[in-house]
């Protein structure tokens, strides 16, 4: 992303999210906020049935599976964090984007502390448009602007007061693929360093090449031009085996590992509408022991 840009696959993540919510039953992810905080030309998308179809359901038909994953990640970490048990929680959503979980949590959070991380550009363009609807932010909610690759977490939540030793649920969804490894792995090793015992961590990767079939080949590529041509290209992809052995070695445990299939079993098998997870994303769930 180019510096002065705010994430414009962000836009898109919200406007799937949006879409899912006027056109899909049933829901996978409730998200009443998406279509406000996309941008305007995916609302008039979203909103006009036709319009939906032919971008939707024609010109980006084939990246159907991309959006089933943007909605089963959703799923899946408000999942585990409701799981999540304990005194305090400080959920760090890191790469927030455009996620609107800080105005659909319970309306009593009083164990729950949200501190939402993100490139400074991307936050500033969320913080506006959350300005312009009028948004009461809610005062268990913190943001955080830093550029993961360049500042490392500790530090980026360190100076902004945050309580290292509370147990933490940590999110990394829609992000791993857009940063180079050794930026990756500096995030991972300083969770496992930093982060209080019992601690969690969310996160999804996608596969590299050769652990997609031929037939969906096409499609993994239309995905990574899709992302090239909005100034976010995806730059990491991993053996999902190595990746886990990696992280453990850095001092994580690992608690689950969702492939594709099991995804489809769990969030897509009652569906009748083209609506499945795409083959090139795992999800990993770890704690820090």
């Amino acid at each position: 992303m180019k510096s002065g840009q705010a994430s414009k696959t962000a836009e898109a993540v919200a406007a799937v999210r949006a879409r899912h919510r006027i056109y899909d039953s049933p829901l996978i992810v409730d998200d009443p906020w998406a279509i406000e905080l996309t941008s305007a030309a995916w609302r008039r998308i979203c909103r006009s049935r036709m319009l939906s179809w032919l971008v939707f359901g024609h010109l980006l038909a084939a990246l159907r599976p991309v959006q089933g994953n943007i909605l089963g990640r959703a799923r899946y970490v408000e999942e585990k964090l409701a799981q999540a048990s304990g005194g305090d929680i400080q959920y760090v959503i890191l790469g927030a984007g455009l996620d609107s979980y800080a105005l659909r949590q319970n309306p009593s959070p009083e164990r729950l502390h949200i501190w939402e991380v993100d490139h400074p550009d991307s936050q500033a363009q969320k913080l506006a448009k959350l300005k312009k609807l009028a948004v009461a932010i809610p005062d268990n909610v913190r943001f955080i602007p830093v550029d993961l690759q360049a500042t490392p977490l500790a530090e980026a939540l360190g100076t902004h007061g945050f309580p290292f030793q509370s147990t933490s649920f940590i999110s990394l969804l829609g992000v791993s693929y857009y940063i180079n490894e050794t930026a990756l792995f500096a995030l991972i090793g300083d969770i496992a360093k930093y982060f209080a015992s019992g601690s969690q961590l969310v996160l999804d990767i996608r596969v590299s090449r050769q652990f997609i079939a031929t037939d969906y080949l096409a499609t993994f590529e239309k995905t990574e031009r899709f992302t090239r041509k909005r100034g976010e290209p995806m730059i990491s992809d991993f053996d999902p085996g190595s990746f886990i052995a990696r992280a453990q070695s850095l001092g994580l445990k690992l608690r689950e590992s969702l492939s594709p299939d099991a995804q489809r079993a769990r969030y897509f098998a009652s569906r009748h509408d083209g609506l499945i997870p795409s083959p090139e994303i795992y999800f990993l769930h770890f704690e820090v022991p």
